[in-house]
């Protein structure tokens, strides 16, 4: 393949992976948009090893020169979306979620940020579409592998030119190999991290030993692209959210993004020519900046609504982000890509790293105040305060539970033990249940992953859940040390539509009560509509007492019904329904965000640490009552091992 000349169909493709990122993320179409970035990964190997290997051959190549050009590229407009994202989180972000943008902030310019969202996305930190840099995790994995990649590829053309072929290959097919397990088995760290993602750039490497097609086979390669393109299309608009990804999903857009790379090296190519039309092209020379600026634009238009987006606001938030992206590509990336060459390597530096050094100082100093609550009036303090997330927000990795290391509470040394099963709703339930356990003398301990129910034998068709051994793990430690009570907690209804959740709950209650254990199954909480901070802030501004926020009763009930028919059904003798609602009603049968001058909810679907607080009488009644049984039945078993 020719790794000389530019090719402005490749700029078009460019455009084409952009805009599906930027209307997925605006919920305006392709559902399986998020593939865009696929298709940059595989651009991006291309590029990068076509430049590499000419400069290499030509005996130019410069490992300071190569990564001099890309802090070029990569960093000025990086820095600037920072630091205005920064600079307008001051402004509309509550503190809680302020300090966490600082903390992602901090992680960026050490091209770590896929590093932190892996760790925190999808743990109960609030909803992944709120955080402002969540899509810095895509820039970080490119810019690792830049860093990794060069010394690859010249340390092998420089030892052994014969096996460069024969070693990307292997290594593409070790990096698919680990996707594809990983999908099943770590699936956030699969969606996050270098080496599961490695595959997709080193598939665009692999093309450049390729050769160049054939006029003589001028239909197969029309064909060819052609299929590389329905490829890209049918994964964005058949995939969804729930398909896990990357793994064996990632192959049809990564494989038809080489098939249009090669095909559109045709220089009669049909959709080379499409591709390479002006409009298309120019999308594609302001994608980068695009692509960096969509998200901020839209978390903060999401952050201050109470409600959802209006068509229209998201059709405006695309079009205000592709303004934003041409100002910022006209006066930021092309200058200093193409406008400073008399500037020294050393001038470079010194520039990049004193811009940096002002986001890490805002950052850092964003963090050490807790993200500044003095910004808001004292009332909007103290309901901010009761805003928090409880501080046990842990998912519990399978193999801490095969080895029996479950994190615990209450009181460690009492003999009566206690279990809470669940995903992020019954993690915010558990510094209550510590101090109820303290108060009853029974020792707790968690086995909580973050969107996963607990339920066997059950697979969520939603990505980022726990691989399905995970319950099982969980069960066998149950069973084999006799926990006394296990509490049952989750976001019953975002599965319990599913064919399988029903048959899967009573297992799992059988399973438990045959075990002997005494089983609390919790239904779930009231489910508000809309993000808490905007929630109270706007009846604030205008004057509307708290009081009228939240959801009514019978509004809840009906959103919650299906999942709490199941419920019902298994209660009995060893399993007690308990119901939290009846904690956040008001007298008027509202179900209240804010109440006696505390607010109870961290986000739209997690209680806060006075939520949690607030559940403390129903959790002290449910273990009280459970309690002198579960002592009879422990006496009776320690006489019978005497």
């Amino acid at each position: 393949m020719s790794r000389h000349a530019y090719r402005p169909d490749i700029d078009g493709l460019r455009a084409v992976a952009v805009l599906l990122v930027l209307l997925f993320h605006a919920e305006l179409g392709f559902p399986g948009g998020y593939v865009g970035v696929d298709v940059f990964f595989v651009i991006s190997g291309y590029l990068i090893t076509g430049i590499i290997l000419r400069d290499l051959a030509s005996g130019s190549f410069s490992l300071a020169d190569f990564w001099v050009r890309r802090v070029r590229r990569i960093v000025p407009a990086s820095l600037l979306m920072m630091l205005v994202t920064l600079l307008l989180g001051a402004w509309c972000l509550y503190p809680v979620d302020f300090e966490e943008l600082g903390a992602s902030a901090l992680t960026q310019p050490v091209m770590a940020s896929n590093i932190y969202f892996w760790q925190k996305t999808g743990y109960f930190d609030g909803p992944a579409d709120l955080k402002p840099l969540l899509h810095t995790w895509s820039l970080a994995v490119e810019e690792q592998f830049y860093l990794l990649y060069p010394l690859l590829l010249a340390g092998i053309v420089r030892t052994a030119p014969r096996w460069l072929f024969a070693t990307l290959a292997l290594l593409a097919g070790l990096s698919f190999g680990a996707s594809v397990w990983g999908v099943n088995h770590m699936p956030s760290a699969t969606f996050f991290l270098l080496p599961f993602r490695a595959w997709e750039m080193l598939l665009g490497g692999l093309l450049c030993a390729l050769p160049a097609p054939s006029p003589r086979r001028a239909l197969a390669i029309q064909c060819a692209g052609f299929g590389g393109f329905i490829a890209i299309a049918m994964a964005a608009l058949l995939y969804h959210s729930n398909t896990p990804f990357p793994g064996l999903a990632a192959v049809l857009p990564c494989a038809g993004t080489v098939l249009l790379l090669y095909a559109n090296g045709h220089p009669q190519s049909w959709l080379r020519t499409i591709l390479a039309q002006p409009p298309l092209v120019h999308i594609g020379q302001i994608s980068y900046s695009l692509y960096l600026w969509h998200w901020p634009l839209l978390v903060y238009l999401k952050y201050r609504q109470a409600d959802d987006l209006t068509y229209s606001t998201r059709w405006l938030a695309v079009a205000a982000s592709i303004l934003v992206a041409e100002l910022s590509w006209r006066w930021i990336e092309t200058p200093f890509r193409h406008g400073f060459r008399h500037y020294s390597r050393r001038a470079v530096w010194i520039t990049s790293l004193s811009a940096t050094g002002v986001v890490v100082l805002f950052s850092w100093a964003i963090q050490h105040e807790d993200g500044f609550p003095n910004r808001f009036s004292p009332e909007m303090q103290r309901l901010l305060e009761t805003m928090k997330h409880p501080r046990y927000q842990r998912t519990v990795p399978i193999a801490d539970v095969s080895a029996r290391r479950l994190p615990e509470f209450g009181d460690k040394s009492g003999q009566l033990r206690c279990l809470i099963w669940g995903d992020s709703h019954a993690m915010a339930l558990i510094p209550a249940l510590d101090e109820v356990c303290r108060e009853l003398h029974i020792r707790g301990s968690q086995a909580t992953y973050a969107g996963t129910l607990p339920l066997v034998d059950f697979t969520s068709q939603r990505s980022g859940c726990a691989p399905a051994e995970y319950d099982e793990a969980v069960l066998k430690l149950i069973l084999e040390d006799r926990i006394s009570i296990v509490i049952l907690a989750g976001f019953w209804t975002r599965d319990c539509n599913d064919s399988d959740f029903c048959a899967s709950l009573k297992e799992t209650i059988d399973e438990l009560t045959r075990a002997g254990a005494h089983v609390i199954l919790l239904r779930d909480i009231p489910i508000q509509h809309g993000n808490t901070g905007s929630l109270i802030a706007a009846p604030l501004r205008q004057g509307i007492e708290l009081s009228q926020i939240g959801i009514a009763l019978a509004e809840h009930r009906q959103f919650q019904q299906t999942a709490d028919t199941a419920l019902l059904q298994l209660a009995g003798k060893h399993v007690t329904l308990a119901d939290p609602t009846p904690y956040f009603l008001d007298e008027n049968d509202l179900c209240r965000v804010v109440l006696d001058g505390e607010c109870l909810y961290s986000d739209r679907h997690h209680i806060s640490l006075a939520g949690a607080r607030r559940l403390k009488p129903l959790l002290h009644q449910l273990l009280s009552s459970y309690r002198p049984a579960v002592t009879q039945r422990v006496d009776h078993q320690s006489s019978r091992l005497q």
